[in-house]
């Protein structure tokens, strides 16, 4: 099962939203299907070689050429070992028990289930980076081969197809090792503005980019980078939602602070009006800042003459246009609520509609 899956589904989290942010750092929404679902349909062994049909052969000629290639080039590439190295990591990889007993404490059963992998020693991690990247870098030269052929085979497609699928298996397990890290990392940034599976998601994301980039000729543990890169990432994701709240502050503070105090409509007499304002002031006044921003914006209520779009608000807040609609759909919901426990109905609905 593919690593980006298990976590998508652990998290509760929309798979497609998973897969648009990392395609913001990684390709397209395609090129990352691509890479992440690949489909190998024969081993070299047993495809014969020859030219395959053009109808058969376009989709995964296509698919081939198209899935993006990240690698970091070793000095260990060019020894005859590599290859060596490689097939036994293959094999570990399919006989060993990954369950690690030494669990992370007081996490729930979802997100224990990411920790099961258990840790990898120096060496071993070595040989999983030298091996993914070599896996990679083999598939990069059979391919840029593969654009010189007419016709392409069966087994030359095939060959390439086994390549990405096994850096991948090993990709993955690298991930599925190191998760545990996110989590030691992000606890210490958790709170009420910031959630654990907030930054949990934006971590593995961190982590995964990681792996792609580390490069095991420098000599340090992949930890080290990792960790360096995961708390940098959450650093600036806090301190970005730190300016937008404090833009959000100074916009509702802007209105909030405007006086409820307008000119009677037309059709309603004074003291009705005097009435509704006290009942409208006291129900506003209970809904937090940024719904009363909207309400009053909306509904052209205290010193606005005119009303404001949902985009305007959405400018100003720094939101989506469809959020500012459901928070404005919350605040009147809640004011209706209020307004028929006082009794008050008439005197509010007018307003709301």
């Amino acid at each position: 099962m593919n690593v980006l899956n298990v976590i998508s589904r652990s998290l509760h989290t929309d798979f497609d939203e998973i897969s648009m942010s990392i395609a913001s750092s990684f390709g397209t929404s395609e090129q990352l299907a691509t890479a992440t679902t690949l489909e190998v349909t024969g081993s070299p062994e047993s495809l014969p070689n020859e030219p395959l049909p053009d109808h058969a052969c376009t989709q995964r000629l296509q698919r081939v050429l198209e899935t993006p290639l990240e690698f970091v080039f070793s000095t260990s590439f060019d020894t005859a070992a590599i290859e060596e190295e490689v097939r036994q990591t293959l094999s570990h990889l399919a006989t060993r028990d990954t369950l690690d007993e030494d669990l992370p404490q007081n996490l729930p059963s979802h997100l224990a289930r990411l920790c099961e992998c258990s840790r990898l020693a120096p060496e071993e991690e070595q040989q999983l980076f030298r091996s993914m990247n070599f896996l990679k870098f083999g598939a990069n030269q059979k391919r840029l081969r593969l654009q010189e052929e007419e016709r392409p085979t069966s087994e030359q497609l095939a060959s390439i197809e086994e390549d990405l699928e096994n850096a991948e298996r090993v990709r993955n397990h690298i991930i599925q090792a190191n998760t545990r890290l996110v989590f030691s990392v992000i606890r210490k940034f958790v709170n009420p503005q910031h959630s654990f599976d907030d930054l949990l998601s934006d971590g593995i994301f961190t982590l995964i980019r990681a792996v792609d980039k580390f490069d095991t000729d420098r000599g340090f543990r992949f930890s080290t980078y990792a960790y360096r890169a995961i708390t940098s990432n959450t650093c600036r994701k806090i301190a970005n939602r730190q300016k937008e709240l404090a833009r959000q502050a100074t916009a509702a503070n802007q209105l909030i602070d405007e006086s409820l105090e307008s000119p009677t409509p037309p059709g309603m007499n004074e003291q009705t009006w005097t009435q509704l304002n006290g009942v409208l002031t006291q129900l506003i006044q209970r809904l937090d800042r940024r719904e009363q921003l909207i309400l009053r914006s909306r509904h052209a209520l205290g010193s606005h003459r005119t009303t404001h779009t949902f985009q305007d608000l959405a400018n100003r807040l720094g939101i989506s246009k469809e959020r500012v609609r459901q928070l404005e759909h919350r605040a009147v919901q809640k004011l209706r609520n209020w307004a028929a426990e006082q009794s008050v109905q008439e005197l509010v609905e007018p307003v709301l509609t």
